[in-house]
């Protein structure tokens, strides 16, 4: 098995059903009856065509209902619960045939389906919500209307004006389809036509390399991934262009056949790692604190036999397991992606969400993102600096027979001078070679023939076309080129004025030039062209300053031009690292604008950083792919280049930063509120231990039955929901999340101790304050009954206190995440949201409820009666005092640790 870098596991060995069908493909002259269509299809042809062969649909993994299931039935907390739900049952069948021990079981068991359930219905809502957020954000290929004609004579240019973009989805077997670098192939295909053609087939063989591919197939492969002249589904255009007909579709295509096979290692961020982290100490808790509770219960509490201490020992292990962590988690993801789209944002990953939340550096090339992707050519001159009509409809004609269709400068010039276009025509130039763009040389162009004259035109980087010149066109006159006219170009580049443009220099080989070879390049003029700053950059820069985000540029471009962007920005005391001095050594945090980077030299900062810290980069070229996938969270616009848009974790369906901004904030709301169920379950859950594990030391009888614990944890599991709507306050989305085990661990800890407090003051109200200590220690001292098995048995004062504790319990975590959800004073500086008010006051109600129920059939409840009812005035001073000793915990918690949720 072989491991590509996407984390797949690739299949050396693969049965697929379509192997002989891609090798007759291959072989044949003539393919309209093996593909049952014609070659190229017009719209109506593609829906006719498209019902009776299928439609290329995304290739998506399936959701598989029942091992989605399992795996909610089987994480690490529902484990723990499996394995005590089926030793009680065990024990009510053999040792202790009790209603209560049943009834206990039965709730444990209903807790494991109750949480599984919760967590299921979650994530096929997202894997839903994911399908259809696929179809939007889903690329567009230019697609022939119509006939192919003569395959032995093909035009790229003459196609690529009889073609139309249509979705991936829409895409049939027949469909012609014309792919330039960058693009990832939507199916199998075809190819029958091409160009200096490279792919990257990483995801189908596992391997990091340069593929090439044309329109023959030599010799006989031994595997189907080396048909020369079969491009596969998802695989990668690095170089060239190619025209290629569609052999399969949909679902049936070769990479499905892989993703049904393969093993994917599961990624996990960094907010993922942290919850994982927790699980694992609440795991190890949880075995340690059992066999504790079993001895304390067995030899400490009075009246209890070994079979009914390790009931309870179970129930505690219950109590601390956080079984709705998962659920609640998935939903929190759910309501934060849900505003994502709102905002015009899609998201991949729902992790993603989170990770959001987490950004501190923000990296972005210039182009298409801070400054308007539609470029403007603002003048383009000869070496005199005067417009030229030779050199316009040179750069046009070089321009409209670029194969790469994604090309924002030929798309600039295409409709600059689209006047010239009736002239290009009588004039009767034709295409003989295009040169492709690559970050190695930084230049572009075409060669032209007409008749017997043949012109090489180049236009790219300043730096790569001086070195090359040897000539400079003057006039009508080419003349070898001299220090003063070099002097005069560099002038003009490193003038005042045209250092905020971006300038591009033209050159050329022309055949009557007979003293020119092929590689002495004739100086023929300059491209100038503008960067125009989007209308909102400066306002979004300075509240991304405001929320501790770091904009970072990183970019092809010149240190000159980057400078002036970065001025109109609004950036303060920029740091410049240019490529020629980029070791890789550098401490790359005292730097905010990086000039002049290649893709490679991006992927290596974004990865470097990476390394100490979460940041985001946005981009949405071929260039940009690298780095996308390094960043913590990669973000492309929905007009980006398909291979921009496969790297990505977030696409932006507009191409605004504000929205960006907006969504950065939705993720720190996701995160903390997240964050802060963890922190807050845990201080409520090791809060409940303490007090059980002290009260037993101190009482020597059982404070609280099996089944309360049982009930109250039903009961906070479902008030715990309402971290999922509830607010965050300003100040806390201002700066990044993060995950901190140490700091949960203290706060739960700490925290907890109030809970400890609030149920020894409640203690001491019952038991002294309505005269119970002295009838339950008869009790205890008399031996009482010889075990506990029926609540019946237990005298009244002990059933009243026991019920006591169970409704303080419950409103004292109801206080703890009122107070705690904030560092603000609760109520007057920070309010809750009404759905989380609503959930709390709901859990309440529903706590007197059942100790009512239950109290009524004399099921081990039992509310206070007679004088005891004054108990209920108390219960409201207590629940007074609980939120005044939680404020004082949290001054005096942010006082010594200069923290508090986050």
């Amino acid at each position: 098995m072989l491991k590509n870098k996407n984390n797949y596991t690739v299949p050396t060995e693969l049965n697929y059903k379509k192997e002989e069908y891609l090798y007759k493909v291959s072989k044949a002259n003539n393919i309209e009856e093996l593909i049952s269509a014609p070659i190229g299809l017009d719209s109506l042809e593609r829906t006719k065509y498209g019902e009776l062969n299928g439609r290329n649909k995304i290739n998506t993994k399936p959701f598989n209902h029942v091992k989605v299931f399992l795996k909610c039935l089987t994480s690490p907390f529902a484990l723990l619960l499996w394995a005590v739900a089926i030793t009680e049952m065990v024990f009510f069948a053999t040792l202790h045939p009790t209603l209560v021990t049943f009834i206990s079981s039965l709730v444990v068991f209903g807790m494991v389906f109750l949480a599984a359930f919760t967590e299921f219905f979650s994530k096929y809502d997202e894997y839903k919500r994911g399908k259809h957020q696929r179809t939007i954000i889903e690329n567009k290929y230019l697609t022939l209307e119509g006939r192919v004609g003569n395959e032995m004579n093909l035009d790229f240019n003459e196609l690529k004006e009889r073609s139309t973009l249509v979705k991936q989805h829409k895409l049939t077997m027949g469909d012609v389809i014309l792919l330039t670098e960058g693009e990832v192939v939507p199916a199998d295909c075809k190819v029958i036509w091409s160009e200096h053609l490279r792919l990257d087939q990483a995801l189908i063989s596992g391997k990091q390399q340069l593929v090439k591919k044309s329109i023959y197939s030599s010799g006989e492969p031994e595997n189907i991934i080396d048909l020369e002249n079969i491009l596969f589904a998802q695989t990668v255009i690095l170089s060239g262009a190619a025209i290629v007909v569609v052999v399969n579709v949909g679902l049936d295509n070769y990479v499905k056949n892989i993703v049904d096979k393969q093993h994917e290692t599961h990624y996990h961020s960094a907010s993922s790692e942290g919850v994982h982290k927790i699980i694992n100490i609440i795991i190890m808790i949880v075995l340690a604190v059992m066999p504790i509770f079993i001895i304390f219960a067995a030899f400490v509490v009075k009246n209890f036999e070994l079979v009914e201490a390790v009931i309870f020992a179970f129930t505690i292990a219950v109590v601390l397991i956080p079984e709705a962590l998962p659920s609640v988690i998935a939903s929190n993801l759910k309501e934060g992606n849900k505003k994502l789209v709102d905002e015009s944002i899609i998201v991949k990953d729902p992790e993603t969400v989170q990770n959001m939340g987490m950004i501190d550096f923000l990296f972005t090339d210039k182009t298409g993102t801070i400054t308007s992707k539609d470029l403007d050519i603002v003048k383009v001159l000869d070496f005199n600096e005067k417009e030229n009509e030779n050199l316009n409809m040179y750069l046009h004609l070089a321009a409209t027979h670029q194969r790469n269709t994604n090309s924002a400068v030929d798309q600039a010039i295409i409709k600059k001078f689209a006047y010239l276009t009736e002239k290009e025509k009588s004039e009767g130039f034709e295409l003989e070679e295009t040169i492709e763009y690559s970050a190695e040389s930084q230049i572009s162009g075409a060669v032209l023939s007409q008749g017997t004259h043949e012109i090489k035109l180049t236009k790219g980087s300043p730096y790569t076309i001086l070195s090359s010149l040897k000539f400079v066109r003057d006039g009508k006159n080419v003349e070898k080129i001299t220090d003063k006219a070099m002097d005069k170009i560099r002038a003009y580049l490193n003038n005042e004025e045209n250092l905020k443009y971006t300038i591009l220099l033209v050159a050329s080989v022309q055949t009557e030039e007979k003293a020119v070879d092929d590689n002495d390049y004739i100086f023929e003029g300059y491209v100038v062209i503008a960067n125009e700053l989007r209308g909102s950059v400066q306002k979004v820069v300075k509240s991304f300053t405001e929320n501790n985000i770091d904009i970072k540029i990183l970019t092809g471009d010149s240190k000159h031009v980057s400078k002036h962007i970065a001025t109109q920005m609004g950036l303060e005391n920029f740091v410049i690292l240019d490529s020629r001095n980029y070791k890789g050594d550098e401490d790359l945090e005292a730097y905010n604008i990086f000039v002049k980077m290649s893709p490679y030299q991006k992927e290596m900062i974004i990865k470097q950083l990476a390394a100490t810290h979460d940041l985001a980069y946005i981009g949405d070229g071929k260039n940009d792919a690298a780095a996308l996938k390094q960043a913590d969270v990669g973000i492309a616009v929905n007009d980006s280049t398909s291979l921009a848009k496969k790297n990505a974790d977030v696409i932006m369906l507009e191409n605004d930063l504000q929205v960006l901004e907006k969504a950065f904030m939705i993720g720190r709301h996701t995160f903390h509120n997240a964050y802060k169920f963890v922190k807050v379950t845990l201080a409520a859950n090791i809060g409940l231990l303490i007090t059980i594990l002290v009260a037993s030391l101190l009482f020597k009888f059982p404070i609280v039955s099996s089944l309360q614990l049982l009930v109250q944890n039903l009961l906070f599991v479902g008030s715990n929901l309402a971290f999922v709507f509830d607010k965050v306050d300003g100040d806390v989305i201002k700066k990044p999340q993060r995950w901190s085990t140490k700091s949960a661990i203290i706060f739960m800890f700490v925290a907890g101790l109030s809970v400890v407090m609030i149920s020894f003051i409640n203690f001491a109200i019952m038991l002294y304050g309505f005269d119970m200590y002295e009838p339950i220690m008869d009790w205890v001292n008399n031996g009482g009954n010889e075990h506990l098995r029926s609540s019946v048995k237990i005298p009244s004062e002990l059933a009243q206190f026991q019920t006591g504790f169970f409704i303080e319990m419950i409103f004292t975590h109801l206080i703890l995440m009122f107070v705690y959800r904030s560092s603000k004073v609760s109520i007057f500086q920070s309010r809750p949201s009404k759905k989380f008010c609503a959930i709390l006051a709901i859990t309440a109600v529903a706590a007197f409820v059942l100790a009512f129920i239950f109290s009524s059939i004399n099921f081990e409840f039992k509310l206070m009666v007679g004088s005891n009812m004054w108990w209920y005035a108390a219960l409201a001073g207590i629940i007074l005092l609980s939120w005044m000793i939680m404020e004082t915990v949290k001054f005096g918690y942010i006082k010594i640790f200069k923290e508090w949720l986050w």
